[in-house]
């Protein structure tokens, strides 16, 4: 662990001890934010999954059936 005391005349336990739960805060943080990452990450791969599979089970021209499938899709996910 790096030491950010920056006093030159000695330690400071309770600056050092409140660095300590500054980090531990930060790391805590950092750890919530990746597993909402994931779970952001999982979430758009199924939208586009299910953005996929509507275009690939409509039976219009490619163009206006892509454009169909995205605007139900992001319905959906806005209604969710």
């Amino acid at each position: 662990m790096v030491n950010y005391n920056l006093e030159r005349d000695g330690a400071n336990p309770e600056k050092e001890a409140d660095m300590a739960e500054s980090q531990k805060n930060i790391s805590a943080l950092m750890c919530e934010l990746s597993v909402a990452l994931a779970e952001l990450s999982q979430k758009m791969s199924n939208l586009a999954v299910t953005l996929e599979n509507n275009y690939l089970e409509s039976n219009a021209p490619e163009p206006a059936a892509m454009l169909e499938a995205a605007r139900e899709t992001i319905e959906k996910a806005r209604s969710s």
